[in-house]
Order: C-alpha cells, then sequence, then structure tokens
C-alpha cells in the first residue's frame, strides 16, 4: 500500500527496517537469556 499510495519504495523499507530492527533485538535478548542461564547452571 505504501508504494502504490507514494509512489516510493520509502515506506515499505521503513517497515521493513522496523521489523529488521525488532528481529535483531528480540534476538539479542533470546542469547543474553540463554547466556545468563548457562552461566547460572555452570556454576551450580
Amino acid at each position: 500500500l505504501g508504494v502504490w499510495y507514494s509512489g516510493t519504495v520509502w515506506p515499505d523499507l521503513f517497515v521493513a527496517a522496523l521489523m529488521a530492527g525488532l528481529f535483531f533485538w528480540s534476538a539479542l535478548q533470546i542469547i543474553g537469556q540463554a547466556v545468563q542461564e548457562r552461566r547460572h547452571y555452570h556454576v551450580a
């Protein structure tokens, strides 16, 4: 809809960048939690 309405690719690129940012933020959160859990269980 964004490309059709505006005639440019910028709206779709903006949405894609937001989705990619959310994906990477979520991935970093999951990796951080996994590292913490691994350290906790490794010590115990």
